[in-house]
């Protein structure tokens, strides 16, 4: 006798069409689509079509309303949904031009690497890349957690943390040491790493950040610039580093640009020898930045935008 179900179900009430074919449950959410449509864009879902039996090779037998359901095993409703919704709806939901939220980028790369809907998959991994790549022109920097670029958009449904597992498990070389380096100077860090949609958490992956962090440190200049011809400038550097650094090493200010240093109280060429300064150790730290976390160098990491498999 086949096992009742554990729990009840529910139909999407955007994703579910009286003249679909097939039903495709994940967790307790169920999507009645068109075989002909998913058979479009995927060519997993094509074969698995062809076979004639999808319920049988993803693992469920049971009908309803006529239709197969088939059970999409340990795969999330709502990514499901934001995908269905991007296939069905189109610019219904977003315009070529519009930011992608991180639940869309999400959905988009884990499905479509998956299930190899690959147009969806490519526009996913060049949005998050154009946030956390090699390109210093695009970088993303800061301590809140927040992600706000001409194309993605962080959404409250999802933490950093979420991004981590993301970078991690569809293994997106190129943008790992950003999105580490966000981890670390996230406002909340440490405690946030143990947080976030996943249902089993990541304490491998949040130990491996952790340990890198101890890879950052400050180095104090030890007195003022040569060229000083200020009679205060020692104290004012000092307080500088001080505002910038302290109480606690912020290690998102490590690649901020000089404008957002507050350097009152130093001279004209004290301000430009320090903003010299700034600038090459911040150089420096991006070229590092990948060893930092015990990655290849970034040449080695830009071998083409794609998932690895």
């Amino acid at each position: 006798m086949k096992e009742e179900c554990k729990f009840s179900t529910t139909r999407s009430a955007a994703i579910w069409f009286d003249d679909g074919n097939v039903i495709l449950q994940a967790e307790n959410k169920k999507f009645r689509v068109h075989k002909s449509i998913l058979a479009l864009h995927s060519p997993i879902m094509n074969d698995m079509f062809m076979l004639g039996k999808p319920d049988a090779d993803m693992g469920s037998d049971s009908v309803e309303d006529g239709c197969p359901v088939v059970e999409m095993k340990d795969d999330s409703a709502s990514e499901w949904e934001e995908l269905l919704s991007l296939i069905y709806h189109g610019y219904r939901v977003t315009r070529p031009n519009e930011a992608l939220s991180f639940v869309q980028i999400s959905a988009m790369l884990r499905l479509g690497h998956k299930y190899c809907f690959k147009p969806y998959r490519q526009e996913a991994l060049e949005r998050f890349v154009d946030a956390f790549g090699s390109d210093w022109d695009t970088v993303v920097i800061n301590d809140e957690g927040d992600i706000d670029t001409d194309k993605m958009r962080m959404d409250d449904a999802h933490s950093w943390s979420d991004v981590v597992n993301l970078a991690f498990d569809l293994r997106i070389r190129q943008s790992l040491p950003l999105v580490c380096f966000n981890a670390i100077a996230h406002k909340d860090y440490p405690s946030y790493l143990f947080e976030g949609t996943e249902e089993q958490k990541r304490h491998r992956l949040a130990r491996s950040i952790l340990t890198s962090s101890d890879n950052f440190s400050v180095l104090r200049a030890a007195s003022i610039y040569d060229t000083c011809e200020g009679e205060d400038c020692q104290g004012a550097l000092t307080a500088c580093i001080d505002r910038t650094y302290a109480p606690k090493l912020d290690v998102a200010k490590g690649l901020m640009i000089w404008d957002d240093i507050d350097s009152d109280g130093l001279c004209d060429r004290c301000k430009e020898a320090a903003q010299t300064d700034f600038e090459a150790s911040r150089d420096t730290l991006w070229i590092a930045l990948p060893s930092v976390f015990g990655l290849p160098p970034w040449n080695a990491l830009d071998g083409g935008h794609e998932v690895e498999d």
